[in-house]
């Protein structure tokens, strides 16, 4: 099991990026929410998903452990695919997510392509069920004062979510604290 890959982007594609590992290039699929913000050269950190299907192995990753747990929830249903599980978690954010399967919104996830009513029906039936027991990763501390500050300085919502993800004990951080470190995270980018 491949845990996690650290290295230099060589390549973006839409949905996904190569990194070079010293040399070794390795083609990771992403959701396009990050691969869309990397460039050539940025140093990134990914947690992975090694999948393996009837058309061989694919590997999925992103800087969030949570997407990946998410992920790999999704991949555990029947008629859920690489493609269908990148792009749910493209389209959602999780607490979105979670509230469409409370609501059980069926019409949400049918929007998704690749999942039609009846694979909508499963992933709720399946997902209701995961909650349930708190088998998936919780989803990223956000600190809304920060969040809403960061905003109003003209940043979107995805990408100081994007940052957010990315900061070492948020729960620990004051919001000016936050905000230095989203700013710092988001000027890297």
């Amino acid at each position: 099991m491949i845990h996690h890959l650290q290295g230099h982007v060589s390549t973006v594609y839409p949905d996904s990026v190569v990194l070079d590992l010293h040399g070794f290039g390795v083609s990771v699929l992403c959701p396009q929410r990050y691969s869309q913000t990397w460039t050539e050269n940025d140093e990134v950190l990914l947690y992975t998903h090694l999948h393996w299907s009837d058309s061989g192995p694919t590997l999925i990753g992103s800087p969030s452990k949570s997407d990946i747990a998410w992920i790999r929830s999704l991949l555990k249903i029947a008629g859920v695919g690489v493609k269908s599980a990148l792009a749910c978690v493209q389209r959602f954010t999780l607490e979105e997510f979670k509230d469409i399967i409370q609501k059980q919104d069926v019409g949400a996830l049918s929007a998704i392509p690749g999942v039609g009513k009846k694979t909508a029906n499963k992933i709720i039936l399946d997902m209701k069920g995961h909650w349930d027991h708190e088998s998936v990763v919780t989803p990223i501390y956000v600190n809304e004062d920060a969040k809403k500050a960061l905003i109003a300085l003209g940043f979107s919502a995805q990408k100081v979510r994007n940052a957010m993800s990315r900061l070492e004990n948020p729960r620990e951080l004051t919001v000016e604290e936050t905000i230095k470190k989203c700013l710092s995270i988001i000027k890297e980018v």
